[in-house]
């Protein structure tokens, strides 16, 4: 930060190091080169509001809703305030785009015709605003960051929200990173390295999440299987979803792969320390 005073003269002002917060902008890591793309996780959302959409009665009003379309990808329906409603859908580019159609509203209203319970939902509400269109929604940061700096929530990694995992890793990642920095200025040591701990806390988390959404990708997966065969794995994916995240969830994996394959971890996340 530079000041001028009242003689004209300058002085500059540095912080010993700078949180990242900006979101899926992911300003350090975009102009850094740091930013890649998941394998397979690359997909993207088509979306806008409903207002008076057909919500559940009773206790079930404020649910959210995942509808899936099989093989393709699956909508969204979020009630909110004011009787709105957030509702999207999800998939492939090449998918969502067949035809040569691109406007998002073109795209949105076909694949509504794709799923009896989002139309059904969306046939008593009343469109409002405009139609948003987001691609490559899944990025990593190859580093947590470097001198002076730490990546913060989606600034660090954004999953695929199928499970709405984006806000509970954000505000993880939050208090995490909170925590380290106030150990950084209580040791007076801000060096990059002392922040490992905290992108291996994140990393796993991030991809014990990301075991789990590619599961859900596979067209010939069904969670409902696994549990079946295992009873006990209900509790461990419960757990996994419900934000639990940094368990070890090894016994749960090799119960999966015996009817999906998952990903193996993702060597990035730890800080630049060049």
């Amino acid at each position: 930060m530079r000041a001028q005073h009242k003689d004209g003269s300058v002085v500059e002002y540095r912080a010993p190091i700078t949180l990242d917060c900006t979101g899926k902008e992911a300003f350090a890591a975009v102009r850094n080169g740091w930013r890649t793309r998941d394998p397979y996780l690359n997909k993207v959302a088509v979306w806008t509001y409903y207002k008076g959409s057909k919500r559940e009665p009773g206790i079930d009003e404020g649910q959210t809703a995942v509808a899936y379309v099989p093989d393709k990808g699956w909508f969204w329906h979020i009630p909110q305030h004011d009787d709105m409603v957030s509702v999207g859908v999800v998939a492939e580019g090449k998918y969502l785009t067949r035809g040569g159609v691109r406007e998002p509203k073109d795209i949105f209203h076909r694949e509504v015709e794709q799923n009896v319970w989002i139309k059904e939902h969306l046939s008593v509400g009343q469109q409002v605003g405009p139609y948003y269109l987001t691609s490559e929604y899944t990025q990593h940061a190859r580093h947590c960051g470097s001198a002076g700096l730490l990546l913060v929530g989606d600034a660090y990694a954004f999953l695929d929200p199928v499970f709405s995992s984006g806000l509970m890793l954000a505000l993880k990642s939050g208090v995490m990173a909170g925590d380290e920095v106030h150990k950084a200025i209580a040791a007076k040591d801000f060096s990059p390295a002392r922040f490992a701990d905290y992108a291996t806390a994140m990393r796993l988390g991030v991809e014990n999440m990301r075991k789990l959404v590619y599961a859900f990708y596979d067209p010939k997966f069904s969670f409902k299987d696994v549990i079946m065969k295992y009873p006990e794995a209900a509790g461990e994916i419960t757990d996994c979803l419900s934000g639990d995240v940094n368990k070890d969830f090894e016994p749960l994996w090799r119960k999966i792969r015996e009817f999906v394959p998952l990903p193996e971890n993702l060597p990035l996340g730890q800080p630049l320390t060049n």
